[in-house]
């Protein structure tokens, strides 16, 4: 497999201010005089600092890239590792916000939001401003019901940084709010960050079902079933937004347009026996 090209980090090495204490020190080579430390010594100390801090870079640099092309590879635990050796080499590297981004990203592809939590919110104290993590915070957070996190962080990007996000980036910020809104019962939050992400992406699939059910909860149910209707109208293959539409059609009492809508789900994915038990159940339910 190829190796991905990466941008190595640099790093500025630190220079002492000109402005130094003397100092008395024994010149061992000059017959083991007493003098006063001059700024020769203070440059060759400097210098030595200077190099242990380079090698120190270089090694830093040197586990990025290795963990960048294992985690490349699927293999997380060397990519995990060497993210861990990279802290340890260079603790205060300005751009160890990346490297705590990586390792939440680890974490969450494992499916433990607990510890990605940890490890992004390391990320945003180095840097608050840092989109991707804060954008995979928000996202765990959701992952974990909780909704009141999730929406802080997605305000914070959108109210703070909205001029440094991707549209991409926003996009997915309006999605995860209106989400979180609408799972705490806050509707008209949940319609206004819906309809902020159509005026960027008109025909994104996710936020037109997301408006139609946001619709049905705020009482204007047969505009809902409409809105998924069209949407059924441009994606006819979509098994989910049948399911939709027919959760939907049971919940108003209509349960024989239920039913068609579950037997054009098996008409498109046959052989499926939770959906003939669905039907059976409603068809109790009918009687």
């Amino acid at each position: 497999m190829k190796h991905i090209s990466f941008i190595l980090f640099l790093f500025c090495l630190c220079t002492l201010t000109s402005n130094v204490t003397a100092q008395t020190i024994i010149d061992l080579q000059n017959g083991g005089k007493v003098r006063s430390k001059n700024i020769n010594d203070y440059k060759k100390e400097d210098v030595n600092i200077q190099l242990r801090r380079a090698k120190d870079s270089v090694a830093y640099n040197r586990c990025l890239v290795v963990a960048l092309n294992e985690a490349y590879a699927g293999r997380l635990d060397t990519a995990e590792t060497y993210l861990k050796e990279a802290l340890k080499l260079c603790p205060d590297a300005e751009s160890n916000h990346v490297v705590y981004d990586m390792l939440g990203r680890i974490c969450t592809y494992r499916g433990d939001s607990v510890k990605a939590i940890e490890q992004f919110t390391r990320a945003l104290r180095i840097k608050p401003s840092y989109v991707p993590s804060r954008l995979m915070r928000a996202e765990q957070f959701q992952v974990m019901n909780n909704h009141a996190k999730c929406i802080e962080d997605c305000t914070y990007l959108l109210e703070r940084h909205s001029e440094s996000m991707t549209d991409e980036e926003k996009i997915k910020a309006y999605f995860m709010s209106a989400v979180s809104h609408f799972e705490t019962k806050q509707y008209d939050k949940a319609l206004a960050y819906t309809k902020e992400l159509l005026q960027k992406s008109p025909q994104n699939k996710e936020a037109l079902l997301l408006e139609a059910l946001i619709t049905e909860q705020m009482g204007r149910r047969q505009e809902a079933r409409e809105k998924i209707t069209t949407l059924i109208y441009q994606n006819p293959d979509d098994t989910d937004l049948y399911l939709e539409r027919a959760q939907m059609y049971e919940r108003d009492g209509l349960f024989d347009l239920a039913i068609l809508d579950l037997e054009a789900v098996l008409k498109l994915n046959p052989g499926q026996k939770d959906i003939k038990n669905e039907i059976k159940r409603i068809k109790m339910l009918r009687k």
